[in-house]
C-alpha cells in the first residue's frame, strides 16, 4: 500500500528526532501493515479511506499536563517494561508506536486514589499515547477528551491494573476529523477496570478495545455513539477471559441521525482451562432518520462449559406510545422527542464516574440541540 511506504519513509527521516523506546518503534515500523476489507474485523470500516491522505505528524497535542502526570521524560523509566506490553503494534496502533512523541504517564501508587482530566487538540496525523498504571489497591479515574480537527488521529491508551486496583477511563471524542484509536487493558487478579466511550459527530471513527482479564477480575465497558451527517462510528471489542472467574460486561447505545452509521462488534474469548467466566453484552440503537443504519455483531468464542454468557441487540425508533403519553401530559412534540432521546442515552451516561458525568451530559446536550429540535 502506498500509505505504508510513505510512512516508512517518513519514519526513516524522523527517526533521529523521536524520543526513547527505539526498539518499540523499529519493531512497529518493520511490521507495519494496515487492515483491508478482507480482514473480517474490518469488514464494515474502510482503512483505505482513513489512509486516503498521507499526513505529516502533528505534535504538542496535550498542552500542559496536569500535576503529577509525567510526560515524554518518563519514557526512559517505562521503556521495555509496561509500555507497549498491552497494546498491539500492528495497523494503526503500529503507526502510533512508530511516531508518537506526545506521551502521558499516569501512575497511581499502591493504596492511593486520584482523578485526572486530560484533553487533546488533534489535527493532521496525531499520535498521542497514554499509559495508565494502577498499583495494587489503588483507585484511578481518568477523563481523556479528544477534540478532532481535520486529519487522522491514532491515539493509543494502555491500562495496567495490578492486583486489586480499580481503574476507570472515560474516553470522549468530538469533532470533524477521523479516528483510528486503540484502548488496551491488562486486568490483574481481583482488579476492576471500567471504560466508557463516547463518539460524537466524528467523520470516520474506529475504536478498538482489547483486554486480557486475570483471575476474578472485572471489566465493565459502555459506549455511546452520537451520529450525524454521514458519520461512521465503529466500536470493536476483543476481550479475553484469561483467568478463572473473570467477568465482563458490554453496554453500548447508538443514536443515529441523517445518514450516519454505527457498527458494534463484541468479541469474547473464553479458554478451555478458564472456568467461571461471566460475559454479558447489549447493543441498542435509536434511529432518528430513515437513512441511518446500524450493525451489531456478537462474536463469542467459548471453549468451556463452565461459563455464563448472553448477548442482545435492538434497532428501533422512538416509542410512539411514550411520545403520546408525554404529549397527553402537556409536553410539546419537540421536547417530548428530546426527553426520550436523552433517556435512551441515560443508561450509558450513568456508567460515567460522577466527577466526569456533567461533562458527558454536555456533549449529549450539544448533540441533541442540533438534531432533536
Amino acid at each position: 500500500m502506498e500509505a505504508r511506504d510513505a510512512y516508512v519513509a517518513a519514519f526513516e527521516s524522523a527517526r533521529a528526532s523521536l524520543p526513547g523506546v527505539a526498539a518499540l518503534r523499529r519493531a512497529a515500523i518493520e511490521g507495519l501493515e494496515f487492515p483491508m476489507r478482507r480482514n473480517e474485523a474490518w469488514r464494515f470500516t474502510s482503512a483505505r479511506q482513513l489512509l486516503a491522505e498521507v499526513r505529516p505528524c502533528a505534535y504538542g497535542v496535550f498542552g500542559a499536563l496536569p500535576e503529577g502526570v509525567q510526560g515524554v521524560e518518563a519514557l526512559g523509566s517505562v521503556a521495555g517494561t509496561r509500555l507497549g506490553s498491552v497494546a498491539s503494534s500492528d495497523g494503526f496502533a503500529g503507526l502510533n508506536a512508530a511516531f508518537f512523541k506526545d506521551f502521558a504517564l499516569l501512575a497511581t501508587e499502591a493504596g492511593a486514589s486520584r482523578t485526572v482530566e486530560l484533553s487533546t487538540q488533534l489535527g493532521g496525523l496525531a499520535t498521542p499515547r497514554v499509559l495508565v498504571v494502577g498499583e495494587s489497591g489503588s483507585h484511578t479515574e481518568v477523563l481523556l477528551h479528544h477534540a478532532l480537527r481535520p486529519g487522522l488521529a491514532v491515539p493509543v491508551v494502555e491500562i495496567v491494573a495490578l492486583a486489586g486496583a480499580r481503574v476507570s477511563l472515560t474516553h470522549v471524542v468530538e469533532g470533524e476529523g477521523d479516528l483510528a484509536g486503540c484502548i488496551a487493558v491488562e486486568a490483574g487478579e481481583g482488579s476492576e477496570v471500567a471504560v466508557q466511550s463516547v463518539l460524537a459527530g466524528v467523520g470516520i471513527a474506529r475504536l478498538d478495545l482489547t483486554a486480557r482479564l486475570g483471575p476474578s477480575s472485572r471489566l465493565d465497558t459502555s459506549g455511546l455513539v452520537l451520529g450525524a451527517g454521514s458519520a461512521h462510528a465503529d466500536h470493536h471489542l476483543c476481550i479475553h477471559h484469561s483467568g478463572a472467574g473473570a467477568t465482563s460486561t458490554q453496554r453500548f447505545r447508538n443514536i443515529l441521525d441523517a445518514r450516519s452509521r454505527a457498527v458494534f462488534t463484541g468479541e469474547v474469548h473464553v479458554l478451555r482451562d478458564v472456568p467461571g467466566a461471566d460475559a454479558t453484552q447489549t447493543a441498542n440503537t435509536l434511529l432518528l432518520s430513515d437513512d441511518a443504519s446500524a450493525v451489531a455483531r456478537p462474536w463469542l468464542v467459548i471453549d468451556n462449559d463452565d461459563v455464563a454468557a448472553s448477548h442482545g441487540a435492538t434497532v428501533g425508533r422512538l416509542d410512539p406510545d411514550a411520545l403520546f403519553y408525554l404529549r397527553s401530559r402537556g409536553v410539546g412534540a419537540l421536547e417530548a422527542r428530546r426527553l426520550l432521546t436523552r433517556a435512551f442515552a441515560g443508561e450509558v451516561i450513568e456508567t460515567v464516574p460522577a466527577a466526569f458525568r456533567e461533562g458527558v451530559e454536555h456533549v449529549v446536550e450539544r448533540y441533541l440541540a442540533g438534531r432533536v429540535s
